[in-house]
């Protein structure tokens, strides 16, 4: 940022201190936004690169200008993060909830170049840098965020996976595979968990736990093995849309197969990559309220369902022995969002991962797409976050 953007940006922060002391934040729906819209890319920009330090109470925020910080200590005084130079209660939760903003602060490259992706160039999010990395996304931002955010969902699998590795020894998996593994949190959580809790972990001498990891991005690949430095662990390139390749590569590199290990993932089947179904898949009654697009072009619910359910039957042969353990993210209807603007995911994640060609579906017509195929979601392992028109599921899947 050039010192004259520091300039700009810490006039617009001193005139927004002047709309925030002059409203109540708890009544003011203008001003609760303003915050959100602030305080977000701030904590997580600063949380990622580890520039925001609490110590004594106090925070402190690490920026290359005075005049920047003095800016953000002025609007953290303003918004009630800090009260006397001392971070408040409210604070420490912004804080601590930092990554939470960092999957939504990562498309801002997006966000600002609504108009073009719009009018001129649709295409746009599948340019790339001169290196090949991603143009409209952070990734390495995202990642961060998705690791942080997810820990919230890990513990509700652990009596899935403990059940799974408390079974006779010759009636488990080889192992286990986290497809798109984002930076290994939920890998190395399942380690951890299985080595601790399960009839296994007290024979991994005997039946070693084969601990794989694959991400189409390099970034992603390279956080994994940071993250599971201390655990033998395999990670490949491998991509959501071709399992037949990731189970190729397997077996050539490391002598076992896809179906060998209990599949896992997290907010990934929304991200394949569209291609147009067969005559066949559009056979079935289904339909979403999402709206869809691929490269510019947009898509209908029939079709996009389709392709869900071609994409399911892909990975069927690599899942039905041992399952698949799956979170995953929905959109709800557009008229519960409207009613209750505000309170619910839907319009953040609707909009990054709407213009971003992602495909976001509601969750009772997604488990129905399992059900076309032959296989099983069970509410015994179901969990749905809120109970009711959930944005968030997790669900294990088996034949």
């Amino acid at each position: 940022m050039t010192n004259e953007n520091i300039k700009g940006y810490s006039k617009s922060i001193n005139n927004l201190i002047k709309v925030f002391n002059k409203n109540d934040l708890s009544s003011n729906i203008l001003a609760i936004y303003l915050e959100g819209i602030l305080l977000g890319p701030i904590l997580a920009k600063y949380s990622f690169e580890k520039k925001i330090n609490i110590y004594n109470d106090k925070i402190k925020i690490i920026t290359t200008n005075d005049k920047l910080t003095k800016s953000f200590n002025l609007l953290f005084e303003s918004l009630n993060i800090t009260k006397k130079n001392k971070i408040t209660e409210k604070g420490l939760y912004f804080v601590n909830k930092a990554p939470a903003y960092g999957v939504t602060v990562s498309y801002l490259e997006t966000l600002n170049n609504i108009e073009k992706l719009l009018t001129t160039c649709p295409d746009f999010i599948w340019n790339r840098k001169k290196d090949n990395t991603e143009i409209h996304v952070n990734r390495s931002l995202n990642v961060w965020g998705s690791g942080g955010a997810h820990k919230n969902y890990f513990k509700n699998i652990d009596r899935i996976v403990v059940n799974i590795f408390n079974k006779p020894l010759d009636k488990q998996p080889k192992g286990i595979i986290d497809i798109g593994c984002g930076d290994g949190s939920f890998l190395k959580h399942l380690y951890n968990l299985i080595s601790n809790n399960t009839l296994r972990g007290k024979h991994l001498n005997k039946k070693p736990l084969h601990i794989v990891g694959t991400d189409i991005n390099e970034k992603a690949i390279i956080a994994t093995k940071i993250t599971l430095k201390n655990i033998n662990h395999t990670v490949l390139n491998g991509d959501i849309s071709n399992p037949d390749e990731l189970n190729k590569n397997l077996y050539k590199k490391y002598n076992f197969k896809l179906s060998h290990l209990l599949n896992c993932r997290t907010f990934l089947d929304h991200n394949r990559i569209y291609k147009k179904p067969s005559k066949y898949s559009l056979k079935h009654n289904l339909h979403s309220n999402g709206c869809f697009t691929y490269k510019g072009k947009l898509i209908n619910s029939k079709d996009i369902i389709a392709n869900f359910i071609e994409h399911l039957y892909k990975w069927k042969p690599y899942i039905k022995k041992y399952g698949l353990i799956i979170i995953e993210l929905h959109t709800i209807d557009s008229e519960i969002t409207r009613l209750n603007s505000g309170k619910t995911l839907a319009c953040s994640y609707d909009a990054t991962h709407g213009y971003t060609d992602q495909y976001l579906i509601e969750y009772d017509i997604y488990k129905r797409c399992f059900n076309e195929i032959g296989l099983k979601t069970t509410n015994r392992n179901e969990y749905l976050f809120p109970k009711k028109n959930p944005t968030v599921s997790i669900n294990y899947i088996i034949e």
